[in-house]
């Protein structure tokens, strides 16, 4: 599985979107709506460092996250910026 992160006129979007969410939360053992906290709270930190630095919330999500998620998350992630301006 590989899942393309692309910013399209300044947002970030997802390719294989729902498919990651719904493994994320069986790997995490939770519900597709905290699999979908985890995933912005990893967007978050690697994509805007700031934005993850002013949320509690993403911290605390992402150090509970076991380290394997992480890994995964990791592993699976491209980026992609079609920025036309």
């Amino acid at each position: 599985m590989k899942i393309i992160v692309y910013r399209d006129a300044g947002t970030w979007r997802i390719e294989g979107h729902s498919r990651l969410i719904r493994t994320l939360a069986r790997l995490e053992g939770v519900t597709t709506v905290k699999a979908q906290l985890i995933l912005d709270a990893y967007l978050a930190k690697v994509v805007d460092p700031k934005e993850f630095g002013r949320s509690e919330t993403y911290r605390r999500v992402l150090s509970e996250c076991k380290l394997e998620t992480l890994a995964l998350l990791e592993c699976i992630t491209e980026y992609r910026d079609f920025c036309g301006y």
